[in-house]
């Protein structure tokens, strides 16, 4: 059986999520402080400590086997595509 998913899943999904959270990070810095320098250094610091979180964060919750489909070779049902 094929697994989907592993590191190169969890890392793009956790850039994927970063470039979206911190350009709202970055927007929000902008509105309070009208600053862009500042609004870009703080996304920017922001996105990549987050990164590395949230891979550390699939893989662990990869090892977990809570709300997975018994039998389904361990990825969740919403990882992956119904048989």
């Amino acid at each position: 059986m094929v697994r989907y998913g592993g590191n190169a899943r969890a890392l793009a999904k956790a850039i994927s999520w970063r470039l979206l959270g911190s350009a709202g990070t970055s927007v929000l810095v902008l509105l309070f402080t009208g600053r862009w320098d500042l609004a870009l250094s703080i996304g920017g610091i922001e996105g990549v400590a987050k990164v590395g979180l949230y891979f550390l964060h699939e893989r662990v919750w990869d090892r977990i086997t809570f709300g997975r489909d018994e039998g389904r070779g361990g990825s969740s049902s919403t990882d992956r595509p119904k048989d």
